[in-house]
């Protein structure tokens, strides 16, 4: 588990390694995976998105997701 793991506050959120940010998918039990070519844009989308309570509200996957569960 990794500290991003602990940290993070999207309900999408489910987990982060080697560059890459796994989120739930948009059809029933499904994921999505966004892989980054460098270390700091993952980490950027971490901090800004992922692990912030206010931040994950603006992130382009979590505005799509919410569509999923807005009917």
């Amino acid at each position: 588990m990794s500290s991003y793991d602990k940290n993070a506050k999207c309900p999408f959120y489910k987990d982060a390694k080697d560059k890459k940010i796994t989120c739930e998918g948009i059809f029933r039990n499904s994921s999505l995976r966004i892989v980054f070519s460098r270390e700091t844009g993952f980490k950027k989308c971490l901090e800004k998105y992922c692990c912030s309570l206010e931040g994950y509200k603006g992130c382009p996957i979590s505005k799509m997701l919410n569509l999923k569960y807005s009917d």
